[in-house]
């Protein structure tokens, strides 16, 4: 199982959602208080589970439905993937991954972790 852990800087709150082996699987933007980050994590576990994911790695504009998991190449030429709430606020940004593939395993990994079944 996975866990949410919420950390805090002179920034703010953000939290990270680590996988049972401790991976960082992705981090989230900063909020000014713990509670905004505990608000984030809740709707986080009502969206994921029937988030759909779309590839933007051609370029393509996208058109699927929100909330939405969005893998891209980053400037590095590296996979990323990124979670978008309903008003298109990104709430959940993943590491770098070198594969497209693996990149699509991990968005499937954060959704079996949200949803109990890893």
């Amino acid at each position: 199982m996975g866990k949410f852990v919420i950390g805090s800087s002179a920034d703010g709150y953000r939290f990270l959602l680590e996988s049972f082996k401790g991976e960082v699987l992705g981090i989230s933007p900063f909020f000014h208080t713990e509670e905004e980050a505990m608000n984030s994590i809740k709707r986080m576990k009502t969206i994921i589970p029937d988030a759909k994911i779309y590839d933007e790695t051609e370029g393509k504009v996208a058109r699927t439905r929100i909330p939405r998991f969005v893998v891209y190449k980053d400037a590095n030429d590296m996979f990323r993937f990124s979670l978008e709430e309903a008003d298109g606020t990104i709430c959940f940004s993943s590491p770098t991954y070198t594969s497209f593939r693996y990149c699509v395993e991990m968005v499937s990994t954060v959704k079996a972790l949200i949803k109990g079944n890893y």
